[in-house]
């Protein structure tokens, strides 16, 4: 019987219990390829990752991404997490990392800013750990440098795919469109929280929008919120992947950073930060930053930002 470690990690969060959680391996190599869809279908959490030595030899380390119904290129909470639990439980050793020449450290305001590259399917991107008196306090990732996709201008499907009526996205003053920070991403904005709320997902109609423009899911989201939490207040849709809907999505949180920018709701000069605010429809409440980079009118870098809790240790068993 083969024993393989794994935990539990709530992302996006600074509680037990709340955010978005999330499986990690930390080495994978107990584990046969074809047993990593089955284990993450298994688990049945949004996502789940394993860890494993890079192909590249400027990255830390390999992540791999699935949900329980396929591997994805890249995806937030994955990320923030992972790093949060290597960096915390010394699996990877940030000194030593720091004295190999893999990574640079900026201080500021007494912070430890950690940067290195990873690897994901998406490329090789840089992750930055931060870190108070030894404790890892938090994780950055960066996203890809955003495509956009045109406006959509059937609004009325796209408000039939959320259970809702056109108006309800008008009213709001912006077009749907599909972005992609390294995942396409299909952004609806709503009018107001109300509008965020009722959202019931019509099946067949949703996936035939989403397979029409050729993205993951639908983020939806409200300037309608309390501006002491959050910049905006967002649901995410991705029951294509397994997903029926997630309580935090850093992958979509940059799409949507992208999507602010482009439709001059922030205004980087050179960089912004804002939060959103995402899961407590679903008694997940996370909170997820959002750094934006531009160099004129050209976004040049998407950053997510967040924090996490350790919740379970466990051991997976394998037959041999």
């Amino acid at each position: 019987m083969r024993r393989v470690t794994y935990y539990i990690v709530d992302v996006f969060t600074d509680k037990p219990l709340a955010g978005n959680p999330l499986a990690v391996f930390p080495d994978r190599t107990e584990i046969r390829e074809e047993e990593l869809q089955q284990v993450a279908r298994e688990l049945n959490l949004s996502e789940t990752v394993f860890v494993e030595d890079p192909t590249d030899k400027t990255a830390l380390r390999r992540l791999r991404i699935f949900t329980p119904l396929k591997e994805i290129p890249l995806a937030g909470h994955p990320v923030v997490g992972t790093w949060f639990l290597l960096a915390s439980r010394g699996v990877v050793d940030l000194d030593e990392v720091l004295h190999s020449g893999m990574a640079t450290l900026e201080m500021a305001d007494g912070i430890e800013k950690i940067t290195f590259n990873h690897e994901l399917a998406a490329g090789v991107l840089p992750v930055t750990v931060y870190r108070s008196d030894g404790e890892v306090t938090g994780v950055a990732m960066d996203q890809v440098p955003p495509v956009f996709g045109d406006e959509i201008q059937d609004v009325d499907l796209v408000a039939s795919a959320l259970g809702l009526k056109g108006d309800q996205i008008r009213r709001s003053g912006m077009p749907p469109r599909v972005v992609s920070t390294g995942l396409p991403i299909m952004i609806a904005p709503l009018a107001s929280l109300k509008d965020l709320q009722e959202i019931q997902i019509n099946t067949s109609e949703f996936s035939n929008l989403t397979t029409e423009h050729k993205c993951t899911g639908i983020y939806a989201f409200t300037r309608d919120a309390p501006k002491e939490v959050a910049l905006v207040r967002a649901r995410g849709f991705f029951p294509d992947v397994g997903v029926a809907e997630d309580p935090a999505t850093g992958s979509a949180s940059g799409c949507l950073g992208a999507y602010l920018a482009k439709h001059d709701v922030i205004h980087p000069r050179p960089t912004v930060a804002f939060q959103i605010s995402q899961g407590a429809e679903i008694g997940r409440p996370s909170t997820i930053g959002v750094e934006v980079t531009a160099e004129g009118a050209e976004i040049v870098r998407i950053r997510v930002v967040g924090t996490s809790v350790i919740v379970i240790e466990g051991k997976l068993l394998l037959p041999d």
